[in-house]
């Protein structure tokens, strides 16, 4: 769903975000690409699951803002090493986000096995 961008021009198809103080370009690609953030834009807008899913810029207004410091700084930590890495996440990484976004958001662990239900099924 979303990825740094290295300046070079892409297709109107894709959106461009920018980044500010409190938040970090790094916190904004793992927080948008946390299964808990993604499963709220999935249920959220019909557009987003009909056969290519679309983002679209109000779907991005309505993403709710990250419930704490702690956790920008965080997923902003996590997130530039991943970056610097350059080889993809891997389950165990992408679990540790979700989680982390979960319990900042206090997910029950209903709803935290729901939203990791959804996820593994978007994997399979």
């Amino acid at each position: 769903m979303a990825a740094l961008s290295d300046g070079v021009g892409f297709r109107n198809s894709l959106l461009a975000g920018f980044d500010d103080p409190a938040y970090p370009a790094s916190f904004l690609v793992a927080y948008l690409n946390s299964s808990p953030i993604r499963w709220l834009h999935y249920v959220r807008h019909r557009d987003a699951r009909n056969g290519m899913p679309q983002l679209k810029i109000q779907h991005l207004r309505a993403v709710p803002a990250p419930p704490t410091a702690t956790l920008v700084a965080e997923l902003d930590r996590a997130s530039g090493e991943l970056s610097t890495r350059n080889r993809g996440v891997t389950p165990d990484e992408q679990a540790a986000l979700d989680r982390r976004v979960s319990d900042a958001f206090a997910l029950t662990e209903r709803e935290w096995e729901r939203v990791q239900a959804w996820a593994l099924r978007l994997r399979s």
